[in-house]
This record gives C-alpha cells, sequence and structure tokens, in this order.
C-alpha cells in the first residue's frame, strides 16, 4: 500500500503543470490627451508591453485619412515600455489642424496591438486674441479768426 501512494505522489509530481497565464501585452497612449493642443515637441507617454515583445512604432496621420497614411515618430522602440516615455513628436513641423497618433506593438509570434489616439490638435500658432477695436480720435475744427 505505500509503494502505491507513493508512486501516485510520484506520478501526481511528474505531471506537467499548467502554464500561467501570460499577460497579453499592451498598447496605450497616456499622453497627450485628446483635445489637447500641441506645440512644439511633444513627449508621448503610455505603455508598449508584449510577452514576446520585438517592437514599438509610434506614427501620426491627418484626422481625415483617405489614403490610409502613416508618418512615422522617429525610430521603432526596441524596448518594452511601461508608463514611461515612447518617443518625442516635433509638432512644430507639422501644419495646425486635426490629426491622429498611432502606437502599434509588435510581438515575435506576428501579433500586433494598436491603440489610436483620435481628436489630437496641433496648434502651432497661438490663437489671435479678442482685442477690442480702437475708438478713432475725432478732433473737432479749430475756428480759424476772422
Amino acid at each position: 500500500m505505500k509503494r502505491l501512494v507513493a508512486l501516485l505522489l510520484l506520478l501526481v509530481l511528474c505531471l506537467p503543470r499548467p502554464a500561467r497565464a501570460q499577460s497579453s501585452g499592451a498598447a496605450f497612449i497616456d499622453s497627450p490627451l485628446p483635445d489637447t493642443p500641441l506645440a512644439g515637441s511633444v513627449t508621448v507617454l503610455g505603455t508598449a508591453t508584449h510577452p514576446q515583445f520585438d517592437r514599438y512604432e509610434l506614427s501620426f496621420a491627418y484626422a481625415l485619412n483617405p489614403t490610409g497614411a502613416w508618418f512615422p515618430i522617429g525610430q521603432p522602440g526596441r524596448a518594452p515600455v511601461q508608463n514611461g516615455p515612447l518617443g518625442t513628436w516635433d509638432v512644430g513641423v507639422v501644419t495646425d489642424g486635426q490629426y491622429q497618433l498611432r502606437l502599434r506593438v509588435f510581438g515575435t509570434d506576428g501579433t500586433v496591438l494598436e491603440t489610436i489616439l483620435s481628436r489630437g490638435i496641433v496648434q502651432n500658432t497661438p490663437p489671435l486674441e479678442d482685442t477690442p477695436t480702437p475708438t478713432p480720435l475725432v478732433v473737432a475744427p479749430t475756428p480759424t479768426p476772422a
């Protein structure tokens, strides 16, 4: 009987254990926030992780993007980022207007995680201030002596 219990115990210990559930990874942009006017050099903050991480890429596009064209922001990231800087976007060279910002995280297994921040506003030119129109100076004519 002791041999049977020992054999069962040994068998249980040798059985394959279920693998731990791995994180599926994340692609998040925390900053800039939607509808925030951007100018100059902007640090993009967020998270780019994957259990089989290969790289991440930041890119931007016009808000209305009928051609599906995306423009890279810097070089691909070669290390995962958790709640930190993903890259720097120089919006000073971009025309004022509405844009999208995209983060893609690539896994070595071929998976791609993606997030798109819509409603990005580039506003390099400061808005015009509402200044009151100056009141014209009216000078009454001086009578000339006769």
